[in-house]
């Protein structure tokens, strides 16, 4: 998916076991989906990736109910 909307239609269409999200997308950042995919109680793990690095980025979404938080690495 390349934007939010387009993941939150999808996911609605057909829900998943696991959800992949990047952090910064065009249209908003992962967290306006966090809660969305996983409420509370939900069987839907979600990992948010992203670049940067910011602990208090980490404390965030682990918070609203990511699953886990993947750190990119740049390729150089």
């Amino acid at each position: 998916m390349q934007s939010n909307a387009e993941t939150r239609a999808h996911f609605l269409q057909q829900p998943a076991d696991v959800v992949l999200l990047d952090y910064h997308l065009p249209d908003e950042n992962a967290e306006g989906l966090i809660t969305e995919f996983a409420p509370v109680g939900s069987a839907t793990a979600v990992v948010v990736i992203t670049g940067d690095p910011d602990p208090s980025l980490v404390l965030r979404v682990m918070r609203q109910g990511a699953d886990a938080f993947l750190h990119k690495r740049d390729g150089s």
